[in-house]
């Protein structure tokens, strides 16, 4: 049984206001909104849940924004960072070695689905985006080691 919340907001330039929809579901947390002529796409998330049974930490959550940060530390004292907003569509990851240098810092905007995967061999989470002109896929390996894989294409 899925519990829905409607919340009312302002649209980006501040005219009229829209419905937001945040959906709790067995499939996850679903965000949609009724922006008009298409403006807003859905961003389909894992429950809390669903990413503390495959990755083994819970979320943490900014209260104001909704957004969730998820903090791993990984073998030989590497850290990676993965934070997404389901309101604003985006996500960043930011990976530091052991000498504490970033390796990786990717913020990128218009993601539709997050999913997390995990099995005897590779954990990882999956993001899709779907932008006017581009589509694209970004995997962050957790597990046994960190990896990130991106790909973005012109449509």
């Amino acid at each position: 049984m899925a519990i829905r919340t409607l919340v009312r907001f302002l649209n980006r330039n501040g005219a009229g206001s829209s419905l937001l929809r945040r959906s709790y579901g067995g499939q996850g947390v679903e965000w949609s909104c009724d922006a008009g002529e298409g403006m807003y796409r859905e961003l389909t998330c894992p429950d809390d849940q669903d990413i503390l049974e495959a990755i083994g930490e819970w979320p943490e959550v900014d209260e104001d924004s909704g957004a969730r940060f998820l903090a791993l530390q990984g073998e030989e004292q590497e850290f990676l960072k993965f934070s997404y907003d389901p309101l604003g569509r985006s996500v960043r990851v930011r990976w530091r070695n052991r000498g504490g240098q970033e390796v990786v810092d990717v913020f990128r905007e218009g993601a539709t689905r997050i999913s997390v995967h995990s099995g005897k061999r590779v954990t990882y989470l999956s993001v899709e985006f779907n932008m006017s002109e581009c589509v694209g896929r970004m995997e962050i390996q957790v597990f046994p080691q960190f990896a990130v894989k991106d790909q973005l294409l012109l449509v």
